[in-house]
């Protein structure tokens, strides 16, 4: 599962995901509202608008995939569920 980067908006100045495009070591600015909580399908100008990974201010950490809760005391494995 990839993660995506986060940048302000050059618009609104709000955080959003940069997500993958063709170009490399470029990323698309997610579609967003200008407002949070508007109910209008108006999206901010600056969705869309291709910027540097170089300008991310935050990445997000992947989790890893293939992780198993842990066993419960005295188990061997997960297959019984202990109720209480």
């Amino acid at each position: 599962m990839p993660s995506c980067p986060r940048t302000a908006c050059p618009v609104c100045d709000r955080p959003t995901a940069l997500t993958p495009t063709s170009r490399t070591g470029y990323g698309a600015i997610a579609q967003h509202k200008r407002q949070r909580g508007q109910k209008s399908l108006i999206l901010c100008p600056g969705s869309m608008v291709q910027l540097p990974y170089s300008s991310a201010t935050a990445w997000q950490d992947q989790m890893p995939e293939d992780a198993e809760p842990p066993a419960a005391e005295g188990e061997e494995g997960t297959e019984h569920l202990r109720i209480f």
